[in-house]
């Protein structure tokens, strides 16, 4: 139940109270515990700006790419998913924020990003191809969409090996990470094409559905 917060406050009690007692010296707490704490500190306030920083920087990057500020808002739906979720569910099931627990968010987007480009852009193809949202949207799933699902359960099956871990953060790790991985494929699929069809972001249909 070892909390990086709580030490860290219970570190500066200690030297101030410890200042009141002796003014004129030069007090410092130091140990394996005061080490650990501030090194997770650093770690986890480091994870959190990553993951707001790469959300900025992916986010306008696919605006540049796509060419359309409604697809690159749309495509960062699923990358936004597991960090709402796995953040929820750890407040949730009161799992502390620790280095490993800290690393899920920023390492889920990373990955959640390169299936979302593979739907929106296979999608963008087969538009152009159709003129057909409807079309468009059966064929990347067909596609894109099963190599999607086939990466995702390979990854997912990948870190389920943490579960069987004996320690805690391990096995928090690896559902957590598991879970992140299936939110982002479950927007990417669900609701990822639902957005791009029902705002038109490729422009009006050209052609009737056969």
């Amino acid at each position: 139940m070892y909390n990086s917060n709580e030490a860290e406050l219970e570190m500066n009690d200690l030297q101030e109270k410890a200042r009141e007692l002796f003014p004129t010296s030069t007090v410092s707490v130091v140990g394996n515990i005061p080490q650990f704490t501030v090194m997770q500190q650093y770690i986890e306030k480091g994870q959190m700006w990553s993951m707001l920083l790469s959300v900025g920087i992916i986010g306008v990057l696919l605006m540049l790419v796509f060419g359309n500020w409604k697809l690159g808002l749309i495509s960062m739906l699923p990358n936004l998913a597991p960090a709402v979720i796995v953040g929820g569910l750890m407040g949730w099931l009161d799992y502390p924020l620790d280095m490993m627990t800290a690393c899920i968010i920023p390492m889920v987007l990373g990955i959640a990003v390169d299936d979302t480009i593979h739907i929106i852009n296979h999608t963008h193809l087969e538009y152009e191809r159709t003129g057909n949202y409807t079309t468009s949207i059966c064929s990347t799933f067909r596609v894109a969409g099963m190599s999607v699902v086939m990466s995702t359960v390979i990854i997912s099956a990948v870190f389920a090996g943490f579960m069987s871990a004996s320690a805690t953060q391990f096995r928090n790790f690896g559902m957590l990470a598991i879970i992140g991985m299936l939110s982002a494929l479950l927007v990417d699929l669900f609701v990822t094409p639902l957005l791009i069809k029902y705002l038109r972001v490729f422009g009006r249909e050209k052609k009737c559905k056969n």
